[in-house]
């Protein structure tokens, strides 16, 4: 039998015909269907939450909270930490079945508040939504910050890990139990779960892995009604963070843990503590978190105080020094005491925090230093009438926070000195560079190396780089040399231009291959003339309790009680590191040196008569040697050392 072309055309079409029918059929199966046969469903939703701002009157200046509900404001809650829960079996250790919450899917709140959590959620089991007190740093590093709800707050003797949250819960249905702690609704199909927040509303005070070890029922556990204050300290967090990046005092990722209950406030008011090692329950067992607290209101002392957890005048202070410091470019750590004679970089943590406040906020007035004069102690930035001469300069923190502040007028084409009305106009980013420190550096054969610290110079610098793709504003067209002269001079700064401006000024180079048996390093003279005592609070835990201790004591960080040197390496040295001074320092006193940056190389003399060190060089290349840094300074909490000649003695071991 022959078989015609065109028949086996006609059979082929005919196949093809039959394929798509059967596809068609399998296609609207599929699209009919495939909601009901999946076996995993989507949660979503959105969270909100209500803001009351803070007053500004016709002159910028903050009076207090808003009184007028029709002021308060509605807003997305951004970055906030979103899981989801289920009821599932799990075999125990006896080999018998039982039922545990598991968590089953995390996410964090987007700039719109929005969350979804997509596919990992089973259907059939019960499921329940938490709203946690906890955000994920949207920017780079991606750090955790965690509002703690231990009602001892900082005080808590409790390890870190230990301390509970706040947390939320709707089943997927989206109603709430006051009686159960995981009321649930089963899952059969995708889900919009929102929350929005009160301004009183309960939360659940829990532990912050509270499903570990895993269980299927929990007692009721404490509720305050701490409301929309929780997730507003941490949409700050937020806001500030899409502006000016990094809000965690750290350059890598890591934790910081603030401690808020409504009515509690510690003695330090809003702050964060930059050594976590003075609070050793803040260890988790692999690293330290940075500790601080939010102020709650309440009474301290028997005076009434100022919830700040709505007052972004004081919780940017914060995180401005947190972003400044967490770049890691400053040897001193910060106490947020804006002192008028700091070292050339401590100064930019804490004169450029106080200004990003400011231009966030958009008003030259900073609320009080403590909860208790927020706004009866009100500071405008502008005004160094208080201040003397010599108290105005690169090294005072109030003069570089007015400064800059007059750089942000200058940006935004705003004649000095304004009104509260142009100020609205203010772009805080345009200054991102300017925050952002940057140290000298030089080649040294094939190497780039820094050859100074930090300082106001390195920063006014980068105003007349050119613009790049990240940068908001063309700084370099606003602050020419004619512009940032005659203004630096209103601040006792001399501007010689941006060649001059990063070279080395606070940094001795002591050359290659150093040996002061041969060739003495030069003998310089360190002060504490300019220190000023200030008030820091010390909290120790004896016998299980929690003690705090008022202690005043100089923080020793002036600008003439820290040097820095430098000196490079061809091969590996072995030397003997001595320090002498003339006259010899009080009781108490003493000089540390730490070398390259590291806590675990910083040696204290006269405690120590002398120290061996075994430094690193580069033998497989002598024109490229390894350089090597020291932060010398006086450290004397109680004695205020006069003038003295210090000399570094690095001698070569034979």
């Amino acid at each position: 039998m022959v078989v015609r072309p065109i028949g086996l055309r006609a059979c082929a079409a005919m196949l093809f015909s039959a394929f798509v029918l059967l596809s068609g059929l399998a296609c609207g199966k599929s699209a009919a269907r495939k909601a009901a046969e999946a076996t995993t469903f989507d949660v979503s939703g959105t969270v909100k939450y209500t803001r009351i701002p803070v007053h500004y009157d016709a002159n910028g200046v903050p009076t207090g909270y808003e009184t007028d509900s029709s002021t308060f404001v509605s807003a997305a809650a951004r970055g906030v930490v979103v899981r989801v829960f289920q009821k599932k079996p799990q075999i125990g250790t006896d080999y018998q079945s039982v039922d545990v919450w598991t968590l089953v899917g995390t996410t964090t709140t987007d700039s719109d508040g929005k969350y979804a959590v997509n596919g990992s959620a089973l259907k059939g089991y019960p499921t329940f939504v938490e709203l946690a007190s906890v955000a994920t740093q949207a920017v780079s590093p991606a750090s955790v910050i965690t509002l703690i709800a231990d009602p001892a707050g900082v005080y808590s003797t409790s390890r870190i890990l230990d301390r509970p949250i706040y947390a939320q819960r709707k089943a997927l249905d989206g109603t709430v139990s006051s009686g159960d702690p995981t009321h649930a609704s089963l899952g059969t199909a995708s889900a919009t779960v929102d929350f929005t927040v009160g301004l009183d509303d309960p939360w659940m005070v829990v532990g912050q892995k509270w499903w570990i070890p895993a269980s299927s029922s929990f007692a009721m556990p404490e509720t305050v009604a701490a409301g929309s204050r929780v997730v507003g300290i941490l949409d700050s967090f937020y806001v500030f963070g899409q502006v000016y990046g990094n809000c965690v005092p750290t350059s890598t990722s890591g934790a910081l843990d603030l401690h808020y209950r409504p009515g509690l406030t510690a003695r330090r008011g809003t702050f964060v503590e930059y050594n976590p090692e003075l609070l050793p329950l803040s260890w988790d067992g692999s690293a330290y978190h940075y500790l601080g607290a939010v102020a709650g209101g309440g009474t301290l002392d028997g005076t009434v105080q100022q919830d700040d957890a709505f007052n972004t005048n004081v919780l940017y202070r914060m995180l401005g020094r947190n972003m400044v410091y967490g770049q890691r470019k400053t040897a001193v750590l910060p106490d947020g005491n804006p002192a008028t004679s700091l070292a050339p970089d401590l100064v930019l943590v804490e004169g450029f925090g106080d200004a990003m406040a400011a231009e966030m906020v958009k008003s030259p007035y900073l609320c009080g230093p403590t909860p208790a004069t927020r706004f009866t102690a009100v500071r405008d930035i502008r005004d160094l009438s208080a201040l003397t001469p010599a108290q105005i300069s690169g090294f005072s923190a109030p003069a570089i926070t007015a400064l800059t502040w007059d750089l942000a007028l200058i940006n935004t084409k705003i004649t000095a000195p304004g009104t509260a009305t142009a100020w609205k106009d203010i772009t805080p980013i345009n200054l991102l560079r300017f925050y952002t420190l940057l140290a000298p550096t030089a080649d040294s054969g094939t190497a780039t190396v820094t050859t100074d610290c930090v300082s106001l110079f390195t920063q006014l610098a980068r105003l007349q780089e050119d613009k790049g793709s990240a940068d908001n504003s063309d700084l370099k067209t606003f602050f020419t040399d004619a512009v940032l002269t005659p203004l630096c001079a209103k601040y006792n700064v001399t501007w010689s231009g941006k060649d001059n401006a990063i070279l080395p000024k606070y940094t001795q180079t002591w050359g290659i291959d150093p040996d002061t048996l041969v060739t003495p390093f030069p003998t310089f003279t360190m002060s504490m003339a300019q220190a000023v005592k200030t008030r820091r609070y010390d909290i120790t835990y004896p016998a299980g309790t929690a003690v705090e201790t008022a202690v005043d004591a100089y923080p020793n960080t002036s600008y003439d009680e820290v040097r820095y040197a430098r000196f490079a390496l061809t091969s590996d040295r072995a030397y003997t590191l001595r320090v002498t001074t003339v006259p010899a320092l009080p009781a108490g006193a003493q000089i540390e040196v730490r070398l390259d940056g590291d806590a675990q190389q910083t040696y204290l003399f006269p405690k120590l008569s002398s120290q061996a060190l075994t430094l690193a060089g580069n033998p497989s290349d002598f024109s490229t040697p390894t350089w090597h840094t020291l932060r010398i300074r006086i450290l004397s909490p109680d004695v205020q050392v006069p003038g003295t000649q210090v000399t570094i003695h690095l001698e070569k071991k034979n």
